[in-house]
């Protein structure tokens, strides 16, 4: 487990506590606030500095990310035995729903609402916005895409590797904005495309559960969104709710061209006939 920053000009007793996190990240990701001070024989508060001097906003952030840490060595199958070890009770259906639960009050509690703003504003404002995810991770980026372009942003979503991937890539431009979306290691290919596009001068950002990981650190731009599960997969719940807020914020960046361009997209549903007609009208 490497920490964010460096431990060894702490003060003695928060070195003490980094020290410790350092040689026992497994154990210290099951541990909590009070759990910690107690077996270290220190008080709430040292932890708490401790933990926002080794780079993150309290002792939550850094036991999530040691959490996501160990995840990340584990296959899926590992993954869903760990998650059910810290289950309450054996009912995996109702322990899902508590988990989600769960992911949306941290999200509430800690993502602040200027960051999903922020992040809703480098959509407006980029010629081309190219969304990349893969796998069931890709569900975001469907929700993402579709719910902006139906504003009239130019929004591309790609869940495809190879040429189809390289080829838009390769259209990017510094006013453009590279979205990744990915969980857990972090899919290869969208790892590497964030990686390309911020060492090729174009701006980034990420959706994904961990401010270490790789898609995070290479986007100027990151929303951290917690996807724990109680099984071998990792839950999407949060990180739609956000892409929903982050449509909303969108709206409210320039309501009337979001309302102007909706209308257009409404009006072409209507022309097209996309939508089945309501039970027993007239065909």
């Amino acid at each position: 487990m490497v920490l964010q920053r460096d431990a060894r000009h702490l003060p003695r007793k928060q070195r003490a506590i980094a020290e410790y996190i350092q040689h026992n990240p497994v154990a210290c990701a099951g541990l909590t606030l009070g759990q910690l001070a107690e077996l270290l024989d220190v008080n709430v508060s040292t932890v708490i500095r401790a933990a926002q001097s080794l780079g993150y906003d309290g002792y939550g952030a850094l036991r999530r990310a040691l959490r996501h840490r160990y995840l990340a060595t584990l296959d899926p199958l590992g993954i869903q035995a760990a998650n059910r070890e810290r289950m309450h009770s054996g009912d995996l259906v109702a322990g899902q729903l508590r988990s989600d639960l769960d992911n949306l009050n941290a999200v509430v509690s800690m993502l602040p609402i200027a960051d999903i703003e922020a992040f809703a504003g480098a959509i407006c404002d980029a010629r081309n916005v190219l969304i990349v995810s893969n796998g069931s991770y890709a569900a975001v980026g469907h929700v993402l895409s579709h719910l902006l372009r139906f504003m009239g942003y130019p929004v591309n979503f790609e869940q495809r590797a190879g040429s189809y991937l390289t080829h838009l890539l390769g259209a990017l431009g510094p006013a453009d904005l590279l979205i990744g979306i990915t969980f857990w290691r972090g899919a290869r290919e969208v790892v590497h495309a964030v990686e390309w596009a911020h060492a090729q001068g174009i701006p980034t950002a990420a959706i994904t559960d961990s401010e270490s990981s790789r898609v995070a650190v290479a986007s100027q731009r990151r929303l951290i969104i917690p996807s724990e599960s109680t099984g071998f997969y990792q839950s999407l719940t949060a990180s739609l709710s956000v892409a929903y807020a982050i449509v909303n914020a969108a709206w409210q960046y320039d309501p009337e061209r979001a309302e102007r361009m909706a209308r257009k997209s409404q009006d072409l549903y209507r022309e097209f006939e996309l939508q089945a007609s309501l039970p027993g009208s007239m065909p």
